[in-house]
């Protein structure tokens, strides 16, 4: 078994320094490629020539394989967004996979626990997600809400996520805030360090109740994620039938429709690009890793440790250290079933 973690990722100077060398290589290779071409058109006009018709012959195949897996994760996602979820998870003859029987007798077991970390959020962003939450179609008492806040955010946000747990906290099975110390030894500011606080402020109540990790199923969620009706369920009927569900991360399509029409053109064309890239990992699950907003089970959150504390982007960072802790028993599962998020917008480029 290889632990990936904050811990076990530090390394003397000199391996730091080779480490981010080789990170260094694709970024200059294809820089060179590109560059490279200018002297050699110079030098050997026809080799580049046949080159370039080669290279551009090669984005066109690509162009037409992405197209085709974009279509037909678009069909899936279609397709998923007319059925209720619900009422399939419900279904009495739902057949359970085997791993989850000891602990998990029917749906009506499974408690979600949502973690979403936030730093200086506006009040109205944070409310849209939890309104989300709170209409979509799993029941809210069958629910654990974490709003995970930064002890640098200070007193504004400390008001605001208790605003949003005085209005909406008694709606759910449990809501606390998580207030994330600053300066903690081996962290670093950002999502991940946020978010392994929240998760394990999360475990000493789940463990306070007496809940099977096996019954919970975790999603780590950008603050401003609005899930669609059905995701809850979606993901909940993945995991009661998958092949070995505690060895799996369920992946739904990001889409950025929140705030489109106030994001400015490149901000929208960036944020379409990302989905339709997401689009084309769907339907490729042998190359699907964690992105953004996703689920998986808590008890395989607890056995890798929780999330990364020295890096700011947790996200696809969770999947690869399930991966090395299970020694490669570990997938991606697409839910062809969309989130939709904020496009970024800022006053500035800084």
């Amino acid at each position: 078994m290889i632990q990936l973690t904050s811990n076990s990722m530090e390394k003397p100077y000199y391996l730091t320094h080779t480490y981010r060398a080789l990170e260094t290589i694709p970024g200059i290779l294809a820089w060179t490629t590109l560059i490279g071409m200018i002297f050699v058109a110079w030098r050997t006009p026809i080799f580049a020539s046949f080159f370039i018709i080669a290279f551009d012959l090669y984005w066109l195949l690509k162009t037409v394989f992405f197209v085709f897996h974009i279509g037909a994760s678009y069909n899936a996602m279609k397709g998923n967004l007319k059925i209720s979820w619900m009422e399939r998870v419900r279904d009495p003859k739902i057949a359970i996979a085997p791993e989850l029987r000891a602990h998990v007798r029917s749906w009506e077991d499974l408690m979600h626990l949502v973690i979403l970390p936030a730093y200086q959020e506006p009040y109205d962003i944070l409310r849209a997600s939890i309104v989300a939450l709170l209409t979509s179609s799993w029941p809210n008492k069958k629910m654990i809400i974490v709003l995970g806040i930064e002890e640098r955010g200070g007193e504004e946000d400390r008001k605001t996520a208790e605003k949003i747990q005085e209005e909406f906290g008694h709606e759910f099975f449990a809501f606390f805030i998580a207030t994330h110390p600053t300066n903690l030894p081996g962290e670093i500011p950002g999502k991940g360090s946020n978010a392994a606080w929240a998760g394990r402020e999360a475990k000493k109540r789940i463990d306070e109740l007496r809940i099977p990790y096996e019954r919970i199923i975790v999603s780590s969620m950008d603050s401003d994620t609005q899930v669609y009706p059905d995701y809850f369920a979606i993901a909940s009927y993945r995991y009661l039938t998958e092949k070995n569900p505690l060895r799996a991360s369920y992946q739904p399509i990001p889409v950025y429709h929140n705030n489109i029409w106030d994001a400015p053109a490149l901000s929208r064309v960036v944020a379409t690009s990302d989905t339709f890239w997401q689009m084309v990992q769907q339907s490729r699950p042998e190359r699907l890793v964690t992105f953004s907003s996703h689920s998986m089970p808590f008890k395989a959150l607890v056995e890798i440790g929780f999330w990364d504390t020295h890096i700011v982007s947790e996200d696809s960072r969770i999947f690869w250290q399930a991966l090395f802790h299970y020694d490669g028993n570990w997938r991606a599962v697409p839910l062809y079933y969309p989130v939709s998020m904020d496009a970024n917008i800022a006053p500035s480029f800084k």
